[in-house]
């Protein structure tokens, strides 16, 4: 059998999460896998409390009243970081300037945290007046993912047609 990969340990437990709940929640027999280089943790927990992780290791004490969720076989590891993306640009297999909608780019956000993606930089061809408020939105939680990008795009000026983007 195949090992599961999850990224963000919140994603395991998402149905759990969606609400902020007074009763912990652990996700036992789980590998770690803390993003630092050192060797995974196997066989490990992850507890949670309020939709935060308050501890995470092997010999983790789990309070009496937490929901335990058993996760054989599946990872836990940091929410992952796309540092090069375009949203808004396609629908399918078909690209355009009219695919620049808040709906397109949310929906495209939400693929990504389903893929264990938790920040998104769009590098590139952003509309600003549909981008900007959303990027406010993605940092105060309310989108998907976290959204960070750089307006219009980068290089050299007027080098690009972007007539319609």
């Amino acid at each position: 059998m195949k090992p599961v990969v999850i990224a963000a340990s919140l994603l395991l437990a998402a149905p759990v999460l969606g609400h902020a709940q007074t009763t912990p929640v652990a996700l036992t027999h789980v590998r770690i896998i803390d993003g630092t280089g050192a060797p995974p943790t196997e066989n490990g927990t992850v507890l949670m409390q309020d939709g935060t992780i308050v501890a995470a290791g092997r010999a983790i004490p789990v309070p009496p009243n937490a929901q335990i969720l058993d996760r054989s076989g599946m990872s836990v590891l940091p929410g992952l970081i796309s540092d090069h993306s375009h949203v808004g640009q396609l629908v399918g297999v078909h690209t355009g300037a009219q695919f620049y909608t808040a709906d397109n780019i949310t929906s495209e956000q939400a693929q990504y945290r389903r893929y264990g993606v938790t920040t998104v930089t769009a590098l590139g061809n952003n509309v600003p007046r549909v981008f900007d408020p959303m990027r406010k939105d993605a940092h105060m939680g309310l989108l998907p993912v976290d959204l960070f990008g750089v307006d219009q795009g980068i290089g050299v000026p007027k080098s690009l047609n972007q007539k319609g983007v």
